[in-house]
Formats: C-alpha cells, sequence, structure tokens
C-alpha cells in the first residue's frame, strides 16, 4: 500500500464561483442589453436591482434624458432606486411588451424574476410600466416608444393607463409615415415615366 494523501480542502481555499445568471452586451432592443448565460426555471430569481436611493422629490429633481431613458424604480411612495448611482447590470434589462421576466418588490428592495423558463443566449426583458404625471403630450409617443419587437407590441413603455392613448397614437404616427412614404414613392414613379 502507498502512502498516498487524501487532499482535504482548506476552508481558505477559493470557492468556485456561481455563474452570473446573464451578461451584458449589444442588444438589437436598444443599445446594451441583458442575456441569459444559464438556464432560468419559472421563478427562478435572476438578480436583485441595486442603486442609490433617493426620495421622490431627489428623483423627481434628477429629470430623465431627453430620449426618455431612465433608471428610477419607485419601491415606495417616497423611496425611488436610481440604478445609474453604483447600481448593477441588471439596470441593461430592456422593456418588452412579451416580458420573459417580471419585477417583484419586497420591503424596498427590487428582485427580477423568471416569468418562464429562459434558455441561455435568450435576451432578458420585463415591462417597464412607466407612470407619466399630466395630461397626454405627443412628445411621449416618440420619448417612450417600444422597440422589442413582439408580435403583440403596444409601441410603448409607458402604463396600461396610458399606453392606449399613446399606442394608438405611435401606431396612427405610423400609418401616416407608411402613407407620405408610398406618396413620395408614386411622385418618383411618375416623374420617371413623365417624357423629358
Amino acid at each position: 500500500m502507498t502512502g498516498a494523501r487524501r487532499s482535504v480542502p482548506s476552508p481558505m481555499a477559493p470557492r468556485a464561483k456561481k455563474t452570473e445568471p446573464f451578461v451584458v452586451r449589444t442588444s438589437a432592443i436598444h443599445g446594451r442589453g441583458a442575456f441569459a448565460t444559464r438556464a432560468v426555471r419559472t421563478g427562478g430569481r435572476i438578480g436583485e436591482y441595486v442603486g442609490q436611493r433617493l426620495t421622490a422629490d431627489e428623483a423627481e429633481r434628477q429629470a430623465t434624458s431627453r430620449d426618455g431613458h431612465t433608471m428610477l424604480f419607485e419601491v415606495a411612495p417616497d423611496v425611488v432606486i436610481d440604478g445609474s448611482r453604483n447600481g448593477n447590470a441588471a439596470r441593461f434589462i430592456n422593456h418588452s411588451c412579451a416580458p420573459n421576466c417580471e419585477s417583484v418588490i419586497r420591503g424596498q428592495r427590487v428582485f427580477l424574476v423568471a416569468l418562464r423558463p429562459i434558455a441561455p443566449g435568450d435576451e432578458l426583458g420585463f415591462d417597464y410600466n412607466l407612470i407619466i404625471d399630466g395630461p397626454y403630450r405627443r412628445v411621449w409617443t416618440a420619448r417612450y416608444r417600444c422597440r422589442c419587437g413582439a408580435p403583440r407590441c403596444r409601441g410603448t413603455m409607458l402604463r396600461l393607463r396610458a399606453q392606449n392613448r399613446v399606442g394608438r397614437e405611435y401606431r396612427r404616427l405610423l400609418r401616416e409615415r407608411a402613407r407620405a412614404k408610398a406618396r413620395a414613392k408614386a411622385r418618383a414613379k411618375a416623374r420617371a415615366r413623365a417624357p423629358r
């Protein structure tokens, strides 16, 4: 019998790192997006949305950018998480009208949970349900336009109470653009046929 030793792991030895559930890379939906690195079962936790905590007044003063890009998450009547300040990669999860995950608020923390099985490589998306105070303004149609590409895309990232009006407005604008493009094409065709 040889004097072979058995290797006993040291309590100080580094442990195998758990694979992150997603990675950030370029997205077809908008800028950068989060993509699953491993399978996630329905109800599985994807991560926590973190960032600097602000009061509602501080968040209002901060104001969103002109393109409607926001990383503010309201967790209580006077508590907002700003993912753009001290936030993590969860802030890159894009909006989708056919989401595969949802946000769940527990206490004053936000967790992202899978709504259905997610395969490695799938882009993560949840419904932002953005709320805009005040009367409808036409500029919202472009500012909060949805680019998710879902078959039943509603055309906006805004919450249901505003989405019907904004979604209809957006679809009307798309129809107007299509008609204008068709008219321009017809005029160009007529000019090409006209004798010189």
